[in-house]
């Protein structure tokens, strides 16, 4: 993100993410507070949380897992047929791709390669993507540092939440930001894809107030 921003030559801007990417965004706007005026997170909030005793046992499983995809051949991945991809999607997420999601992924996730068949272009990398996980007082640190404007979007039911845990990040949002909304909207965790029109109102008009 660092890099893309000194191309294009932003200074000041806002951000808004999904998920992994809501969780990029409040990062980003963290270390770099004076280039961001406002975030939106849907459906995401604050960073996963581990035990300090699991914090070397998650970073070693995520070493080892990015060594073995960077080991494989990237000319030799599977293709598929549309249908089987949309399949794959459906069935393997834990977060409920609808068939009309998992198509409008593909459509920026997949490319041709003739025959009717497709291969995934998304970086495999992102399997073994290592977040430094951290306890929940230290959480509540790192939520503390973003200071301007943020909008959270929650998806019910989503991904779920500790309701108690998601209270406190909630708390110390409000106590900390210039200005903070929290909506819940009711839906999957791919509710940006499936009730884009609910989605963009909230996200626009927050964007869009310059107070």
């Amino acid at each position: 993100m660092v890099r893309t921003v000194r191309f294009l030559g932003w200074e000041r801007f806002c951000l808004v993410g999904h998920s992994m990417g809501g969780a990029l965004a409040r990062l980003y706007a963290n270390l770099f507070p004076d280039q961001v005026k406002k975030v939106v997170m849907i459906d995401s909030l604050a960073p996963t949380c581990r035990p300090p005793s699991m914090v070397l046992k998650t970073f070693r499983t995520t070493m080892l897992e990015s060594m073995r995809i960077e080991d494989k051949d990237p000319l030799s991945q599977p293709s598929y047929t549309e249908e089987q991809l949309v399949q794959l999607y459906t069935k393997t997420s834990s977060w409920g791709y609808l068939p009309d999601d998992a198509k409008t992924m593909l459509k920026r996730g997949s490319v041709s390669v003739g025959d009717g068949r497709f291969v995934l272009t998304k970086d495999p990398r992102l399997r073994a993507v290592s977040w430094i996980k951290v306890d929940r007082a230290e959480v509540l640190e790192y939520v503390k540092a973003y200071k301007n404007d943020l909008l959270v979007l929650n998806a019910l039911p989503g991904i779920g939440f500790c309701s108690v845990w998601h209270q406190k990040v909630l708390d110390v949002c409000q106590e900390n930001c210039r200005k903070f909304e929290y909506l819940q909207l009711e839906g999957n965790h791919h509710i940006h894809m499936n009730q884009a029109d609910l989605v963009a109102r909230h996200v626009g008009r927050f964007l869009e107030d310059m107070q």
